[in-house]
């Protein structure tokens, strides 16, 4: 199916002339990208829907403890308008009383006894390799198209439930969004951003603004789009949703985080007494003499630069996702291994070429400088590949293969997998 899109405008506005565009055209950028609402056709990038239900278990695990997600992973549910207590898993996928996502919601339907509720799982990429390789492989889409990759972070948010608007009100993301269509059900409202007075408005007050909103119908042959300064309020009063968003985040706030590293790194506080001070030549104050010799060893001895580094890697070998392909099990090496085809693979080597960093799929790893190892990969990614029978047992290829196989980044050489 090509990829195309189509602009959406409600029956209550002048129609315009319906815009179909293929994805990878300039037209998507001039005409589409951060500039209005649209639809796009269903492309060969899909959601693993069969995968949500192991993927929401791990959300349910991390909220009874069982596990440990990532900071970006997240549920929170919503009954009749109010958000519910943190602990409250009730509403949850659960494995040993749901056997699919239908199974699921039908559940959640009759518990609820009519009244609205969603829940909406955030960072899914963060809990499962499926959803991972997902949103990789159509940020890299949306990138080939663009001709550069947006600033911020990606990721993929889950919204199922049944509910009147969201709870929040009006409000913007600031973040590109485009949302995959499991069960039909939702509405969303939009508006841009030059309209004056819709932020924060919850219902009825939105209804003012209605008749100026343009209608996202969310359906499963299409993928709904709205640009990152778009005000937007979902319904889905009649029947139980269930959508993704693939988010693309407007700016990246990594340098920030060097920034509080290296701020509290620092003695914030200043002497309880102060000098009464001459005119005249004087010198740094102890706490400032202190602040700036921290300083210099921070540069000195490479905290700022592997803190740099680390975060670069991971950024741009998961093309944006900023975390790194979950791993589940142990993973063996084929007898010949190959780059995979949708794999990120970088390296740093450090400015006193003592250490060099690898990054692979999110993942990153430090060790010291090793121009054969860096040739050995270079190789791979020019399409080589490693037979690992041939390498010896202490070779410090084979134990970055390994790694690199865990990571999702090398994998069974195509030629060899199909004898």
């Amino acid at each position: 199916m090509p990829d195309v899109l189509q602009t959406v405008v409600p029956a209550s506005m002048p129609r315009k002339e319906t815009i179909v565009l293929n994805v990878t055209s300039p037209e998507f950028v001039t005409k589409v990208w951060r500039r209005e609402v649209a639809e796009l056709a269903t492309c060969s990038v899909t959601p693993p829907v069969a995968a949500l239900p192991d993927c929401l278990n791990e959300f349910l695990k991390a909220a009874r403890g069982a596990s440990r997600t990532p900071g970006q992973a997240e549920a929170v549910t919503v009954i009749d308008g109010q958000r519910s207590d943190s602990l409250e898993t009730s509403q949850m996928f659960d494995p040993d009383l749901d056997a699919d996502m239908d199974t699921y919601i039908q559940r959640i339907e009759t518990k609820m006894a009519g009244r609205f509720w969603n829940t909406a799982y955030f960072g899914l990429p963060a809990v499962n390799a499926e959803f991972w390789d997902f949103a990789k492989a159509f940020a890299d889409l949306v990138a080939q198209a663009l001709g550069h990759r947006p600033g911020g972070r990606v990721d993929i948010d889950c919204f199922v439930g049944r509910y009147e608007w969201t709870h929040t009100g009006a409000h913007v993301d600031y973040a590109d969004n485009f949302a995959f269509t499991v069960r039909p059900g939702k509405v969303m409202l939009t508006w841009p951003s030059s309209v004056s007075g819709v932020a924060g408005a919850k219902w009825p007050e939105y209804n003012t603004f209605r008749d100026q909103s343009t209608p996202l119908k969310n359906l499963p042959d299409r993928i709904a789009y709205f640009p990152y300064d778009t005000y937007h309020v979902a319904e889905s009063p009649e029947e139980v949703s269930l959508n993704m968003n693939l988010a693309f985040w407007d700016d990246c706030r990594d340098t920030g985080k060097v920034v509080d590293r290296v701020r509290h790194a620092l003695n914030s506080k200043g002497p309880k007494r102060a000098p009464i001070g001459i005119n005249g030549a004087t010198t740094l104050a102890v706490e400032d003499a202190d602040n700036l010799n921290t300083l210099r060893r921070l540069v000195s001895q490479g905290d700022v630069e592997r803190w740099m580094a680390e975060s670069a890697l991971r950024r741009e070998t998961s093309s944006r996702l900023g975390v790194p392909r979950p791993v589940s099990g142990p993973v063996g090496l084929a007898a010949e291994v190959s780059l995979l085809p949708t794999a990120g693979l970088q390296w740093y080597v450090s400015e006193s070429r003592e250490w060099m960093m690898l990054g692979g799929n999110g993942h990153v790893a430090q060790m010291s400088f090793d121009r054969q190892l860096l040739d050995d990969l270079a190789s791979l990614l020019d399409g080589g590949t490693v037979e690992v029978g041939g390498l010896a047992s202490d070779a410090t290829l084979g134990r970055v293969l390994q790694s690199l196989a865990k990571w999702g980044v090398v994998g069974p050489h195509a030629q060899a997998a199909g004898q």
